[in-house]
């Protein structure tokens, strides 16, 4: 039961390259940026392999979907970045992404501006007078706009959520400045105890892999604030790697030993935390992965269409496993997940020891 997402490996036809630029750019002051497009997606047709037929292809000037726009997009991010890529190329795609950045923070800005209710951007026009570096930068407004697909009005509606439930967990004082792990030391417990950890490694794709221990919430002492706390806690560490704001995350839901009853109390948490993930959050879970174990009821296994269907709900990959643990890993690495990077009690290698110790680096940091 796995949805995937769709990707086309057709570039977009140049007259719509010319559309989507003219949608991404608005202002006359871009023109130039046309002609460096329209000559970039020409040598990047030509330098991608194909040359001439493929560049001059019949299929090239199809009408192309958003999806190819993005792609473009990407494609272009990759080639700016790659040092082996012929200069030109390199700062023709430089341009073509800054260009496109730009226009969209200021439609992003307007959108702000325009589209979202005051009520409703309360807590980002605070949080952007008072601590500009952190709310009105940039770089995190592209945090954003490329978790929404470069949607301006989505974006902004996302980042003024954000901003609301920042200020309603952690106050005003402590929400206008980057949250450490010193910040978090009446929360330490839930923490600690690993219910939500951030593994070392990616797996194959450069995707950042996230493991939910769904039977740790029953540690004694530990309260719903907090564990949303270590929650809000381990997915910015997580953003702090370009690769996850790049290539996104690969969550790990580990609910081995969780009865019927324990569901049921945990409910909030889960509740509180997909609200958090999934519409607050500028990140994107690229799959999901559902651990029950070999001993799970049966009524455990109806979930699996259940989970399947959120996916493609979500356009993520989902797949819900009730083996043991030791098909459970070989799975993932048919995923593209390394068991060095995989915890202990999932058939893996990463043991609770290597959490703490990055805990504790983190905190000798500073972050």
């Amino acid at each position: 039961m796995v949805s995937h997402n769709k990707y086309h490996d057709d570039a977009p036809s140049l007259s719509a390259l010319r559309n989507f630029e003219k949608m991404t750019i608005a202002s006359h002051e871009y023109t130039f940026a046309f002609t460096c497009s329209a000559f970039a997606y020409t040598t990047l047709s030509l330098g991608m392999g194909g040359g001439r037929d493929r560049a001059f292809a019949q299929e090239v000037f199809k009408c192309p979907s958003r999806e190819d726009y993005l792609l473009y997009y990407e494609r272009s991010r990759v080639m700016a970045a790659d040092p082996e890529a012929d200069e030109t190329m390199r700062h023709i795609a430089g341009e073509f992404v800054k260009n496109v950045r730009a226009a969209k923070i200021a439609a992003l800005d307007r959108a702000l501006e325009e589209d979202i209710p005051a009520s409703d951007k309360a807590a980002w026009v605070e949080a952007a007078r008072e601590a500009p570096e952190l709310a009105a930068s940039d770089a995190h407004k592209v945090m954003f706009l490329r978790n929404n697909d470069f949607y301006e009005i989505k974006s902004a509606a996302q980042m003024a959520r954000y901003w609301t439930m920042r200020q309603e967990m952690f106050g005003r004082e402590l929400a206008h400045q980057k949250i450490t792990l010193v910040d978090l030391s009446h929360h330490r417990n839930e923490i600690d105890s690993g219910v939500m950890r951030l593994m070392r490694g990616e797996d194959e794709s450069g995707r950042c892999v996230i493991v939910a221990s769904m039977a740790r919430i029953h540690a004694e002492g530990l309260t719903l604030t907090g564990l949303l706390a270590a929650c809000w806690y381990v997915w910015h560490a997580a953003l702090e790697r370009p690769n996850c704001q790049e290539n996104g995350v690969v969550l790990i839901l580990d609910y081995k030993g969780v009865s019927g009853d324990m569901m049921k109390q945990i409910s909030p948490y889960r509740t509180a935390a997909k609200k958090m993930i999934f519409q607050t959050l500028p990140v994107s879970v690229r799959a999901i992965h559902v651990q029950f174990g070999s001993d799970c009821g049966r009524w455990w296994r109806l979930l699996a269409p259940t989970a399947a269907f959120a996916a493609i709900l979500f356009k993520m990959r989902c797949v819900v496993y009730n083996g043991t643990d030791e098909e459970f890993v070989v799975e993932l690495g048919k995923h593209g997940m390394l068991a060095e990077f995989i915890p202990i009690e999932l058939g893996g290698c990463e043991t609770f020891d290597n959490w703490r110790e990055w805990l504790e680096e983190r905190q000798v940091l500073g972050i």
